[in-house]
């Protein structure tokens, strides 16, 4: 479900109420939301005998999650990916150095731009690194969200078929291609909407990441729209329901919208994100369509 995509045949009244908000309805997330405090023992050690005698045995298995920490002037314990990152889960890594390659993202994202409604084109896409899996329809249809990038820039393939793979085969980190054929701006967000030919040209990439934390960067959508961000902060305000949680969320001494449907979110939670920069009304936030972009303290 798309959510607002219906509000732009809404009174002005009404659209007016929404950009208030200023949250984009994506979809669920697909994964067990399961992690917080950064602490998560996975062992389960039981012994089965039947004996009285007294247990000696000592546990010596080593977490490997991070240090609870409630301090959110301190930063994370560690910077870069956690375990359970999408990222690290497909064997990548991150870098930092933006791309210097043109697979033709600059093309697509020009044809996007501006647009009021969807238009048809062709234009080639080849060599893109995939940064993220978005969402995948609790019945597979085929179709997916993904995030993908050149030295061009970045941009978000929403609801695209992938002409018979599997997409919940597709990882950050990919290398694809394929032939853009419909592209849009949703709400300020260039989209390709529709594609054709689309293949994996290699694995294992390193993902680019956009560092708005050790820099103190402002999160823009003009700066790192569909880009990756990696932030620490703090939530301070809400939430206000916007199909889901928005929440105002403190980094760097800013306010972004940190946008959940998360059931363990709440006031003065330290929050690490590495995910996408979306926007809604030309409001930059974090939509956490997949909740392990982002680890709770």
């Amino acid at each position: 479900m798309r959510g607002f995509r219906a509000a732009t045949a809404a009174p002005l009244a009404l659209l007016a109420a929404i950009a208030i908000v200023a949250c984009t309805p994506r979809g669920v997330s697909g994964t067990d939301d399961t992690k917080l405090d950064g602490n998560a023992d996975a062992d389960a050690d039981a012994d089965s005998d039947a004996d009285t005698d007294t247990d000696t045995d000592t546990d010596t298995d080593t977490d490997t999650n991070y240090t609870y920490n409630v301090d959110c002037s301190a930063g994370p314990p560690v910077t870069g990916l956690w375990d359970q990152h999408p990222i690290a889960v497909a064997g990548g890594t991150i870098t930092y150095q933006p791309y210097a390659f043109d697979a033709g993202v600059g093309d697509v994202l020009a044809a996007a731009s501006g647009l009021t409604g969807p238009a048809d084109v062709e234009l080639p896409v080849h060599g893109a690194i995939v940064l993220s899996r978005g969402y995948v329809p609790a019945t597979n249809d085929g179709t997916v969200n993904f995030w993908f990038e050149d030295g061009g820039g970045a941009m978000l393939a929403y609801g695209v078929d992938l002409g018979g793979m599997d997409p919940l085969l597709l990882e950050p980190g990919d290398e694809v291609a394929f032939m853009a054929t419909s592209v849009t701006e949703y709400f300020g967000t260039p989209e390709v909407t529709a594609i054709t030919g689309f293949q994996v040209l290699s694995n294992d990439n390193p993902v680019h990441v956009i560092d708005v934390m050790s820099t103190g960067a402002e999160i823009t959508f003009a700066d790192q729209g569909s880009h990756l961000v990696e932030v620490w902060g703090e939530l301070v305000g809400g939430p206000v329901d916007c199909s889901r949680n928005c929440w105002d969320f403190d980094y760097n001494g800013y306010i972004v919208t940190y946008r959940s449907g998360s059931s363990f979110d709440e006031l003065g939670q330290c929050k690490h994100y590495i995910g996408p920069v979306s926007q809604y009304s030309g409001a930059p936030q974090l939509d956490v369509v997949d909740y392990d972009w982002s680890w709770s303290y």
